[in-house]
């Protein structure tokens, strides 16, 4: 763009996520993605990130204010939407004051999911939906060209934008997305960032400067810095500074989007959120005549309407490595995706063809031999189901041959049953067998995984929960990670959610609540789904969670107590003290004296074997539910 149509871009990435204990940041791929896409067309754009600043926007806000930037964007999630009106008000205000002409936009999963919510209380004049680059830039195109205009005017004819008709946002117009063909995929994810200028650098210092990640560490160069080490997996270097393996680490997105359909889960739903119709995105399914239950596809976001689910090719992917490592010199590549590679057999042999061209890489030298890979992946992605069910052990060889080291999988839950409720909605494809058989063999590979827990899931009976945290320790006293979520988060376009907002289930959201500081207006909004069980519900409620972090009050007072006890002394706390800081606040809450003894024995075992505090006493031995 040139002459007097030049326009000036600010994107703001969201708030610093402090509720589900984790340290790092990172930087947002999504709008670096979009400064690239306008860039090479002729727009100028920033990024801020809040992350990096603790929230604080002051001087940008001070640009806003003198009608420095054109168009004004946020990427925004629907957890800490009360946090991004606030500050989308702000900048309305200021835009209103400036006397110049800008625009509000907001995107990202979150914002297409509640784009309503965005527009009437969040006063954006756009919503961006699904894959954005293109029709963002057509829409600052048509902005830069009717400054005077409504944006009713000048969005009209984009697709993938929802927009408000009137001066009020409350008359909404919606324009769906085209659902993108493989070539545009390709095209975006691939030939449109393989010279991605990304400022990881920056990331990295902030992280090391707030504590490093509490993942798999070894003691830092500083032996008063202490740090969680892994005595399965540890990583040996010439220094044994493994700190950076941890935090020097890249991202990339190689998929367009899961497409299992979890029940607590949106992801699978963004695109068809985006393409959908008011019509369809409203409908509400009716109950199968024969008495069967809904299916999740039906209830989640915009009924079934499938999208296809594209990757790049493993050549690809490599191509992107290289580029990425010769720019930054990671010490860790981590693929991003919901769905990295799927336990069909087209799936073993994606991964299985990308894990030959990163062994060939470090064989010939355009790799570094200690760059190790990470990556989500789910229990059946290791399963080979026929004609019989067994690991598969020839693609967990060659995934350590390339250099695979970490897996964070989706277990949810170890109880049986909750698998298929419909908040989880595993739908059969895995059980709890299954999920031994995997943990229990990336640990005897020397794998690292993850094991990714919702623990108050409102279905589950105080029997099941206590077994999933029976479990749970076991596996953390064999070295396992356990990232646990405490509630079952409602997310907008999950499953669940519209089950719970349509009347479908007798599962009931606590919501927390948003009051317009002109109108005075309280907006509602799904925050996480209350326990059907009546004791479990009264528990969760004691911790008043009205917003998102709210949620880390859980495990607060025990984990204080057994940080001041061990005389941890770094700023972050391992994930395995913050489960089980869980563990024992409700064993407590129940009077199960036996169980509060068992996970505190096991926290300080933990511990004790990494040398954090003196020995103590050895484990009560319970009857193990894993070995």
């Amino acid at each position: 763009m040139t002459g007097n149509n030049k326009i000036k871009v600010i994107l703001y990435a969201g708030f610093k996520d402090n509720a589900v204990f984790y340290s790092t940041v990172s930087p947002p791929l999504g709008l670096f993605r979009l400064k690239n896409y306008l860039e090479r067309r002729g727009i100028d754009c920033d990024v801020l990130d809040l992350s990096l600043t603790d929230g604080n926007f002051k001087d940008s806000l001070e640009k806003i204010s003198a009608g420095y930037y054109d168009v004004i964007g946020a990427s925004v999630d629907s957890e800490k939407i009360s946090r991004y009106f606030s500050m989308l008000h702000d900048i309305r205000s200021r835009v209103e004051k400036s006397g110049k002409k800008s625009m509000i936009v907001c995107g990202g999963q979150g914002g297409a999911h509640a784009y309503k919510a965005y527009i009437e209380n969040g006063k954006v004049d756009a919503v961006l939906l699904g894959f954005a680059e293109k029709n963002f830039y057509d829409l600052c195109v048509s902005f830069s060209k009717n400054r005077d205009k409504h944006v009713s005017v000048y969005a009209k004819n984009i697709d993938g934008v929802a927009f408000p008709n009137d001066d009020k946002f409350t008359n909404i117009i919606k324009n769906p997305n085209k659902p993108l063909t493989e070539k545009e995929f390709v095209k975006l994810n691939y030939d449109e960032i393989k010279d991605l200028d990304i400022p990881y650098k920056d990331y990295w210092d902030y992280t090391y400067k707030e504590g490093a990640a509490s993942l798999n560490l070894s003691e830092n160069v500083s032996k008063k810095t202490k740090v969680e080490i892994d005595q399965h997996c540890e990583i040996h270097t010439e220094n044994n500074d493994t700190q950076k393996f941890f935090v020097e680490t890249i991202r990339l997105y190689t998929s367009s989007h899961c497409p299992w359909k979890c029940g607590f889960c949106s992801s699978h739903s963004f695109l068809r959120m985006s393409n959908a119709t008011v019509e369809k995105e409203e409908h509400i399914p009716k109950k199968p005549k024969d008495g069967k239950p809904l299916s999740m596809n039906a209830l989640a976001s915009c009924g079934s309407q499938p999208h296809p689910v594209y990757r790049i090719s493993p050549e690809q992917i490599y191509d992107l490595i290289v580029r990425h490592c010769d720019a930054y010199d990671p010490k860790v590549v981590l693929f991003n995706d919901d769905a990295f590679w799927d336990g069909s057999d087209p799936g073993f042999k994606h991964i299985l063809d990308l894990c030959d061209l990163i062994i060939n890489g470090k064989n010939t030298g355009r790799i570094k031999n200690d760059v190790i890979f990470n990556c989500q992946a789910k229990i059946g992605d290791f399963i080979i189901k026929k004609p019989i069910i067994k690991l598969h052990e020839d693609l967990i060889i060659k995934l350590k041959k390339a250099g695979f080291y970490h897996f964070g999988t989706g277990v949810e839950t170890f109880a049986e049953r909750i698998l298929m409720v419909p908040s989880i909605n595993k739908k059969g494809n895995v059980s709890e067998k299954d999920q031994h058989l995997v943990i229990q063999g990336l640990l005897k590979y020397g794998f690292s995984p993850s094991v990714n827990i919702i623990l108050f899931v409102p279905e589950t009976t105080i029997e099941e929960l206590f077994h999933v945290m029976k479990v749970s320790t076991e596996y953390m006293l064999k070295g396992t990670q356990i990232a646990m979520t405490p509630l079952l988060r409602t997310h907008e376009g999950a499953g669940i959610t519209e089950m719970i907002k349509k009347g479908l289930t007798p599962i009931k959201a606590q919501y927390a609540k948003w009051v317009n500081p002109v109108t005075k207006e309280v907006f509602k909004h799904p925050l996480y789904a209350i326990p059907l069980n009546k004791q479990l519900a009264k528990f969760v409620e004691q911790f008043d969670i009205k917003e998102y972090d709210d949620m880390e009050r859980i495990s607060k007072d025990e984990q204080d107590k057994i940080v001041k006890k061990s005389g941890w002394d770094s700023k972050v706390v391992p994930r395995t003290v913050t489960a089980l800081a869980v563990f024992i606040t409700l064993s407590k809450y129940l009077k199960k004296n036996d169980w509060v003894e068992y996970f505190e024995k096991a926290v300080y075992k933990i511990l004790s074997r990494n040398n954090y505090v003196s020995s103590k006493d050895g484990l009560v031995a319970k009857e193990s539910l894993v070995l």
